[in-house]
């Protein structure tokens, strides 16, 4: 004889993530704002410690790692991911996600291509990032190479191994990704 198992009423027991921004750094404290809408009794305003802290790097095999401890800063501006469990409320995690500039390196396609990160963002970046046209909101087609981005690491969707550009922005005024693709004939 089998059970029937009712979906309904069913519980998250993993933890919840919530965007939010740090408003305030006092010494190994962070004060964070979400940035969303929050169930109660979650504050939309915490304080969570350096501990608490990572964000995602390349390693040199390319796989993707978690920096922790003094490898990770959070300034005041920046934006994070807080986790907090679901039945606890207790925070988890703070994943930071530090915005990044580099330059578009190759473009072998209109929708596919290379962002070599400036020097000071390869130690957490690596030489070279992988860019998909998806990532870049309105744009027709990607920079040309050699204009200007910025962009923050994510997991790939297609490929877990590996991070990528997301939520890329063009920096140069009337970029190459917002005109119209054409063919050379």
């Amino acid at each position: 004889m089998h059970k029937a198992v009712v979906a309904e009423g069913r519980r998250i027991d993993g933890p919840m993530e919530y965007p939010a921004q740090c408003l305030e750094v006092n010494g190994e404290q962070y004060m964070v704002e979400m940035t969303s809408e929050l169930p109660p009794p979650i504050d939309k305003t915490i304080v969570v410690s350096h501990s608490m802290l990572w964000q995602w790097a390349v390693a040199s095999s390319l796989q993707p790692r978690k920096l922790t401890g003094d490898q990770v800063m959070l300034a005041v501006g920046e934006r994070c991911v807080v986790a907090i469990h679901a039945t606890t409320n207790e925070v988890q995690a703070v994943q930071v996600v530090p915005r990044l500039c580099g330059r578009i390196a190759s473009r072998p396609s209109s929708s596919v291509g290379q962002i070599e990160p400036d020097e000071e963002y390869r130690s957490v970046a690596g030489a070279k990032i992988f860019l998909r046209l998806s990532e870049i909101p309105g744009a027709l087609q990607l920079p040309a190479v050699g204009e200007r981005v910025e962009f923050q690491l994510a997991l790939n969707p297609e490929r877990a191994d590996r991070l990528w550009a997301a939520e890329v922005t063009a920096l140069q005024e009337g970029s190459l990704a917002f005109n119209t693709p054409t063919r050379s004939v």
